[in-house]
């Protein structure tokens, strides 16, 4: 493999890893922080209500609260705000 001890030293081994895989591969590069960000996106909109499966993934990303990873990664748009509330229905059974 080409990751040795000083791969932990700084992220620069691992960003040329991920250009060269991705150069190889004939697909677009996207950096660590580019995925960490896509990969949240995601799991938001997966988790939907479940705050404990959050929370879970919250720690995986190695953060010690939730709010860590929200205000890291769950930005929203004016506008999807602005959507994400003209939908929104109150549900009392819930």
């Amino acid at each position: 493999m080409e990751f040795e001890k000083k791969f932990y030293k700084s992220h620069t081994p691992i960003t040329q890893a991920l250009k060269k895989r991705s150069e190889a591969a004939g697909l677009p590069y996207y950096s660590t922080n580019d995925l960490r960000h896509g990969l949240w996106k995601i799991i938001q909109k997966s988790c939907g209500k479940d705050i404990e499966l959050l929370i879970a993934c919250s720690i995986l990303f190695s953060h010690d609260f939730l709010k860590t990873s929200i205000q890291t990664y769950g930005r929203m748009s004016y506008d999807d705000a602005l959507d994400r509330v003209k939908n929104f229905k109150i549900n009392p059974d819930e």
